[in-house]
């Protein structure tokens, strides 16, 4: 089974090489800045020269000492879009607040207000994640988790057939928030 890649790159244009996977010593990888997949190298995936690959790999040192669970099969709702006050002109769809001003706001279009989705947080264990990304690590076959027993802010890893990656933990709870128990967690055996 051969994973979709891109569904792990970022959509927007803050960093370039987030946007598409690329290759980078014998492995094939793709970020969004929170999430990272490794696989092995994919001949039709280039390799990219100016990504950040050094730092990449750290991002990877220590997985195999630790220990992993079954990626919890918890029902994670969509992520809902709520309207509010564009950050930018601060509800005035203008972009100086002066009297007269007629350029408008760049960011909401001069409406004054913004589509803000807002998705779901998951405690597992200690750690937290979104729940777009619990999402994502669902659907890979025989996926693997090894959050954290402690609160911390470190990236919590995961394996899958074909490969593996690190998640970046939230920061705060969302307005939804979903607390999963974990089992008491044994090694688990597997190859690879």
């Amino acid at each position: 089974m051969t994973i979709d890649l891109q569904q792990f790159c970022s959509t927007d244009d803050y960093r370039e090489y987030t946007q598409k996977p690329f290759s980078w010593k014998g492995k094939t990888y793709a970020t969004d800045g929170r999430i990272i997949v490794r696989v092995p190298e994919r001949p039709d995936i280039p390799s990219m020269e100016d990504a950040p690959t050094g730092r990449v790999e750290l991002l990877f040192l220590g997985h195999e000492n630790r220990r992993y669970i079954p990626v919890p099969t918890v029902d994670v709702p969509a992520p809902a879009t709520e309207s509010s006050e564009c950050h930018e002109c601060r509800g005035i769809g203008r972009e100086h607040p002066c009297e007269g001003c007629q350029c408008t706001c760049e960011v909401c279009g001069g409406l004054g207000r913004v589509e803000v989705t807002k998705d779901c947080s998951v405690s597992l264990g200690e750690t937290l994640v979104s729940g777009r990304y619990l999402r994502m690590l669902q659907q890979l076959p025989n996926a693997e988790i090894a959050p954290d027993d402690a609160m911390t802010q470190a990236p919590m890893p995961f394996r899958f057939d074909g490969g593996d990656g690190v998640l970046m933990p939230r920061v705060s709870q969302g307005k939804v928030h979903i607390t999963v128990d974990l089992p008491a967690r044994e090694a688990t055996e597997r190859a690879g």
